[in-house]
């Protein structure tokens, strides 16, 4: 089986799930006795050197994104395009290709916070440009101004951004593949004319590091672990989707309910200070492992999930996690986490206090509920390629 495979999905220069997800397909396909795989990419893009070594091992044949993708489908006798990141082709029409497509879509977050009042709320446009470097305006009125934008144009910008997708995925030949239930019925829900079932396959767990390093990088992360305190660790703050405001919301509350020994680890680049408040904008992968394995617990307030990689991340550490409970979440994750809601500030300070009365409880769940996701996510992998492999 000739395959054409998604290479520009490996070509992110900063690492996230979608890409990891990419490798472990890429991995398992290039691992198949009876499997030529061809790369499609992007001249335009870097191609990191660890996949440049990959292809040149292999002798993988690729062709450009520009290019007449059909011409070279004919010539070299491919039977399938694999496509790992639906999103990164918006921009490309490939309604032309006339072999079978199989396509992931693991989620469209952009699609249904255009029906979520709460993320274009003001309070969490005044977090984002209070404390994100990255967004940080200067007057109330530029401020104004973006929220306007938001609520009038981004919405006109997403959806001509997806009417290439929408029009693929109308097509016979075209199969979709998503990482959840939920994300199913939201494909189902926004796009008209699906044409073949949607499968769902729970994505695949990146590799687990057998032995963690003992050199903590990050100064003031070795200095919360040496001194044993008690953190929560929050992640991506400068993701709007990701919620960090909902958190420093009740923050101080919680502290004067629960007491002083508590404190929160927030990354990203947020010049965000206060009381036990330590920010670090950016962790290496072994220090986010170390991150993960000596907090407290995470808390991941996320308002759209696809699937959500983070809290089994904490889990195989037996961390506990306090998680929001909307979009995949409650489906993967079930009663195994201290849920609540993520528009409630009250409601996450509950969770937090719950975490802290019941935390044993929480532990043991963790470690039992990675074992079932990690068994689950091993058979989906299987029978993911085999999936593949039968078209």
């Amino acid at each position: 089986m000739n395959i054409l495979f998604d290479f520009i999905s490996m070509q992110d220069t900063f690492i996230n799930g979608g890409t990891e997800y990419t490798k472990v397909i890429f991995n398992s396909l290039l691992q198949q006795t009876n499997v030529i795989i061809f790369g499609l990419y992007n001249k335009e893009e870097i191609i990191p050197e660890e996949l440049k070594s990959t292809i040149d091992n292999n002798k993988i044949l690729l062709v450009d994104i520009h290019e007449d993708i059909n011409s070279f489908i004919q010539k070299n006798d491919i039977d399938i395009v694999y496509i790992a990141i639906g999103q990164r082709y918006a921009f490309y029409d490939l309604s032309s290709i006339s072999c079978k497509v199989y396509l992931t879509i693991h989620d469209v977050g952009d699609l249904s916070q255009l029906y979520d009042g709460m993320i274009n709320s003001k309070e969490r446009y005044i977090f984002e440009q209070l404390y994100v470097a990255s967004s940080k305006l200067k007057s109330q009125f530029k401020m104004k101004l973006q929220r306007q934008y938001h609520k009038f144009f981004k919405q006109r910008v997403v959806k001509k951004a997806y009417g290439n997708i929408a029009k693929l995925v109308k097509q016979e030949n075209v199969f979709l593949i998503t990482v959840s239930e939920y994300t199913k019925y939201a494909l189902l829900y926004f796009f008209d004319g699906i044409q073949n079932e949607i499968k769902v396959f729970a994505p695949p767990h990146k590799s687990i590091p057998q032995n963690l390093p003992i050199i903590i990088e990050n100064p003031k992360l070795k200095k919360l672990i040496e001194q044993q305190k008690k953190y929560f660790l929050l992640l991506s703050c400068t993701r709007r989707n990701k919620n960090a405001a909902l958190f420093f919301e009740q923050w101080e509350r919680f502290l004067s309910y629960a007491g002083n020994d508590y404190i929160v680890l927030a990354c990203g680049n947020i010049s965000l200070s206060g009381k036990n408040i330590e920010v670090i904008p950016f962790l290496s992968d072994s220090d986010l492992e170390i991150a993960y394995k000596n907090a407290f617990a995470l808390v991941y307030p996320s308002i759209s999930e696809g699937y959500g990689y983070p809290p089994m991340e904490a889990m195989k550490y037996g961390t506990p996690v306090v998680c929001s409970n909307v979009t995949s979440l409650p489906e993967v994750y079930q009663d195994s986490v201290i849920s609540f809601s993520p528009f409630y500030p009250e409601d996450l300070f509950r969770a937090l206090i719950l975490c802290s009365q019941k935390y044993e409880d929480y532990k043991k769940k963790s470690l039992t509920t990675f074992t079932r996701l990690m068994k689950k996510q091993e058979n989906d992998l299987q029978a993911l390629i085999r999936y593949i492999l039968d078209a």
